[in-house]
């Protein structure tokens, strides 16, 4: 396997885990729904959206997390 793909699958993995993180940390508390807000986050989520239009695990777990940002 080459080095870049492992790389690849480590970076999207990492994205994801993140954004899964995010959003259930917005599901459980309106203050970390603040916090993350505050901090800029939605500003990274938005952005790993556009850098990874077509990972599904991603996208799901970005727009995951800006659900439940808003709800």
């Amino acid at each position: 396997m080459h080095p870049h793909t492992d790389d690849t699958h480590i970076h999207t993995y990492t994205v994801t885990q993140a954004c899964h993180a995010l959003g259930a940390l917005a599901f459980h508390s309106a203050l970390n729904q603040v916090a993350i807000t505050q901090k800029g986050d939605i500003t990274a989520i938005v952005s790993a959206l556009k850098q990874h239009p077509m990972h599904a695990g991603v996208q799901a777990q970005c727009c995951n997390a800006l659900m439940n940002l808003v709800r």
